[in-house]
């Protein structure tokens, strides 16, 4: 878990896997991010396999006053090369979490493999 003052990113829970299914949509999503599941059913097949936290792909939650207001996925490519995509609520935009929860992640890693 990663907190900040302004939010917190945290693994993916059970309780979650309802409402991370419900985003299955472009207006939330956007059109080219990289994960993309087909059903509730294949989204709990894998959370049960990994919990969405693997070497290879990570999808966390991003939470603001006990709400969660978005999604940063993490592929790894190779030893030092990663793919960060974030989503976050239309309401929550514009408002330069994006760049704050960027910074934090990428600073994370850089402390993680350091």
């Amino acid at each position: 878990m990663i907190k900040t003052k302004d939010f917190i990113i945290r693994t993916i829970e059970y309780n979650d896997i309802e409402y991370i299914h419900s985003l299955n949509n472009s207006d939330f999503r956007g059109e080219y991010q990289e994960f993309q599941f087909e059903s509730k059913k294949s989204l709990l097949k894998q959370f049960e396999a990994d919990g969405l936290c693997s070497d290879l792909f990570q999808m966390l939650i991003v939470e603001k006053d006990n709400q969660i207001i978005g999604l940063v996925y993490i592929s790894f490519v190779r030893l030092g090369l990663a793919n960060i995509g974030l989503v976050i609520c239309e309401k929550q935009r514009a408002k330069n979490l994006g760049t704050q929860i960027t910074s934090t992640i990428m600073i994370t890693c850089l402390i993680i493999i350091i």
